[in-house]
């Protein structure tokens, strides 16, 4: 599964699933599609890509895929908020949800399974691998009667995202632009 993004249309972003002629679906799950669904989860785990980014609507919070599953009535959704690793993804969410099985709650179990990961790979699990997956929390369901301040926190979250979204950028060109001169 994929998750495209779509900061301009927040309506239009999506998961991408298989398509099929013969149904006349698109194959994209979309926002708008999204948050008419009648959820009653306890979690939603979106581990495809850039799930948990999206366009600041003042008030009104981030649309993103992960907001939509909120309104749906999900209680909690695991989002990444930059393009996921397919290895380190798969390997970050069976620890995850072993520790679920085990009894963790989702915040631990999430943390728990991220420092699993830097134990097995060392320095091969840089941060941009794993701290991309956030979970966020409906504000009801945990009895915060001030959505507003969640919905500050979360924009101040997308702030520091792009933030770091362009320093890594910026490094990555600094880290690969002596390696290409030489060859």
């Amino acid at each position: 599964m994929h998750g495209v993004a779509n900061a301009e249309f927040p309506d239009r972003a999506a998961l991408v699933l298989g398509s099929s002629p013969a149904s006349g679906e698109d194959g994209l799950l979309q926002v708008r599609e999204i948050r008419d669904l009648p959820l009653r989860a306890e979690l939603v785990t979106l581990s495809a890509c850039d799930t948990g980014t999206g366009k600041l609507l003042g008030q009104e919070g981030i649309a993103s895929l992960e907001r939509a599953f909120l309104l749906a009535g999900s209680k909690a959704v695991i989002a990444s908020l930059w393009p996921a690793d397919d290895t380190f993804t798969i390997a970050l969410m069976k620890r995850m949800y072993q520790h679920l099985a085990d009894g963790a709650d989702k915040g631990a179990a999430l943390r728990q399974a991220k420092l699993d990961l830097l134990k097995e790979f060392g320095e091969q699990a840089l941060p941009m691998y794993w701290a991309g997956f956030v979970l966020i929390l409906d504000a009801v369901a945990i009895g915060d009667p001030t959505i507003a301040a969640v919905e500050r926190i979360l924009s101040d979250i997308n702030d520091r995202l792009q933030e770091f979204k362009s320093w890594f950028h910026n490094a990555w060109y600094l880290a690969t632009a002596g390696t290409s001169a030489e060859q």
